[in-house]
């Protein structure tokens, strides 16, 4: 996006060459979104991938789903009272029927929302295969305790959902990509706390243009790029993220432009992100959704 006398984009490898070849006399800047979503999909991708490929292949959704189809029969006359539990508007008791099958329906489809986790920026900022992983090791955890601290008769879908769910969080390649991937976040959030852009707790999306404090966000940058050098074992796992920031730390991190106008001399501050696009694809694929959602019903 050119704004005056600055552009501001992305990493891409076409983006990089055109400008270099037709922009040459004008300052260009990397955008900060870009570079923390780049530098975070090198980090976080593989293991990410491990972690989805061994939900499918486990086939967990689709035994979920088939439970809870199985399950929400067998409570049909109670299913107001579960949506209502699952809203958060009432708390299950002792009163109901089906205590055992209702709680069981309300985790799975409380399971099944994990996407709302999500902030809306997209991988690697959101990672909603992880946190439905999660989700699925709090239910159990949950569900264990049940068991674990009383009768089992009339538990039969707790003990089956219990089960299926067991074999997954067994699985030991699934369980170090979970951990590997973790791990790795906890890093990349720092990096996104010290941007100040794509906030890990923020609610902004795309539409997040970050704090324009540059100085400081250099600073906590370079003190981010300092702690990964400390320690000798982060050196050298992140040698790739830390190569990165300082390829690009120049188009990072520059001084206002100052530039000539009718009205006198104008200080620009560039703009830390090329994000317009990406907001009306993001606008434009939500509405088609919608609009397919009516069509099906």
């Amino acid at each position: 996006m050119i704004y005056k006398k600055h552009l501001v984009h992305d990493m891409g490898i076409g983006i990089m060459g055109a400008v270099k070849e037709v922009f040459q006399n004008i300052p260009d800047y990397i955008c900060h979104f870009h570079f923390l979503r780049d530098i975070g999909k090198d980090l976080l991708l593989d293991d990410y991938q491990r972690v989805i490929k061994s939900l499918k292949d486990h086939k967990i959704r689709k035994s979920l789903r088939q439970k809870k189809r199985y399950i929400g029969e067998k409570v049909r006359d109670e299913i107001g009272l579960i949506e209502e539990i699952i809203l958060g508007e009432r708390i299950a008791t002792t009163e109901t029927k089906s205590l055992p099958e209702i709680a069981v329906y309300t985790f799975i489809q409380w399971i099944f929302e994990a996407p709302r986790q999500s902030k809306g920026y997209g991988f690697p900022f959101d990672t909603p295969h992880l946190d439905f992983y999660n989700r699925l090791k709090k239910m159990h955890q949950e569900l264990s305790k049940v068991l674990d601290n009383g009768d089992r008769k009339n538990k039969k879908s707790l003990i089956k959902v219990c089960e299926l769910v067991k074999v997954v969080l067994d699985d030991k390649k699934l369980k170090t990509a979970v951990v590997n991937l973790e791990t790795k976040k906890v890093v990349f959030n720092k990096l996104r706390e010290a941007l100040r852009i794509a906030d890990p707790d923020g609610e902004k999306g795309l539409n997040d243009e970050g704090e324009s404090d540059i100085e400081t966000i250099e600073d906590k940058v370079k003190k981010f790029k300092l702690w990964l050098e400390d320690d000798e074992n982060r050196k050298k796992i992140y040698a790739k993220m830390i190569k990165q920031i300082e390829k690009y730390w120049d188009k990072l991190f520059t001084d206002p432009i100052v530039v000539s106008t009718n009205e006198g001399k104008l200080t620009i501050v560039p703009q830390r992100t090329n994000n317009i696009l990406e907001r009306y694809f993001f606008v434009m694929r939500k509405v088609g959704t919608e609009k397919n959602k009516v069509v099906l019903h």
